[in-house]
């Protein structure tokens, strides 16, 4: 069909493909305006996030609000929060290889990287690593969410505000995965709020490191009806859920094709004991570890 029509066709109302790699960087340009197709805006029901948000320049001020957030020096600032979770994964998994019991590697993953963003947006992780099966409940309520959420892509925009609002026998008929949507925004607003009666500095003092929410109500540069209660709720909401889905996803994939290859893990294994030559060298920081050619590689090759 592509030699037939060409390089672009229509498959939607709302889609096109193209099958021009040259186009790809005129795709994706920061020239010019560029609003969200409300198709993909309205499937989590959070406009108040930026994931949700639709209008160019609303989106872009959200955006900058939190982008600060993510750069190197503020990564290399969160790397003792960071460090400390992986040292409480590799104790559950430790715990796993004396039992002999199978470990799903992919909760485990979510736990981790779930507990680091929760400490970074509101300085409690959740302890999601700490349940039993690695809160194998909550990740099974977290994939029925997605599930409401991805299926609401494909409904008219109201769909999935009325089914929030409506009464848990209608939302039980009408769609029951949309319950499990519900408890995991219903879990975010308790720490959303929790936060924001903390506005004081003793509080970072007692968490140790600078929070994204705390620094967000806090905002000289956000009006206020952008550091209302609902829009942050919307936000950490978003912000929670894909740091724990994307990046264990990305773990997940980077670990089965180590596995599935015995000389490419080999090869990295090689290439880490320059730095940690044994199991009882103190963990590398992430400076050392950005130096490390082939691990680099490792995880673009994840990221792809």
């Amino acid at each position: 069909m592509l030699l037939i029509s060409g390089p672009i066709i229509r498959i939607s109302p709302h889609e096109i493909h193209i099958d021009d790699a040259d186009f790809y960087d005129k795709l994706n340009s920061f020239q010019g305006k560029w609003n969200k197709d409300p198709y993909t805006a309205h499937q989590f029901a959070n406009p108040g996030s930026s994931v949700g948000t639709i209008a160019h320049d609303l989106h872009r001020k959200r955006r900058a609000a939190v982008l600060p957030f993510f750069s190197k020096q503020k990564i290399y600032a969160l790397e003792p929060v960071i460090q400390s979770t992986i040292d409480r994964l590799c104790n559950k998994v430790q715990e796993y290889v004396k039992s002999g019991q199978p470990l799903n590697l992919r909760n485990a993953y979510k736990c981790f990287a779930a507990d680091v963003v929760a400490e970074y947006c509101f300085a409690e992780s959740g302890g999601l690593l700490e349940k039993p099966d690695f809160s194998l409940v909550h990740w099974q309520e977290h994939q029925q969410g997605l599930k409401a959420g991805l299926r609401a892509r494909y409904l008219p925009s109201w769909y999935m505000p009325v089914v929030q609002g409506a009464p848990a026998w209608i939302r039980a008929t009408v769609d029951p995965a949309a319950k499990h949507f519900e408890i995991w925004h219903r879990d975010v607003d308790g720490s959303v709020r929790r936060m924001e009666e903390q506005k004081n500095e003793d509080f970072f003092e007692k968490a140790g490191h600078r929070t994204i929410f705390h620094e967000l109500v806090n905002s000289p540069h956000l009006p206020p009806a952008e550091k209302q209660t609902i829009r942050v709720i919307q936000e950490a909401g978003a912000m929670v859920g894909a740091g724990g889905e994307s990046t264990s996803q990305v773990l997940t994939a980077l670990t089965f094709c180590l596995i599935a290859n015995p000389e490419k893990l080999r090869k990295l294994r090689d290439e880490l004991r320059t730095i940690i030559p044994s199991a009882d060298s103190p963990p590398p920081s992430l400076r050392q570890l950005e130096r490390l050619p082939y691990l680099g590689g490792c995880i673009k090759e994840g990221l792809r």
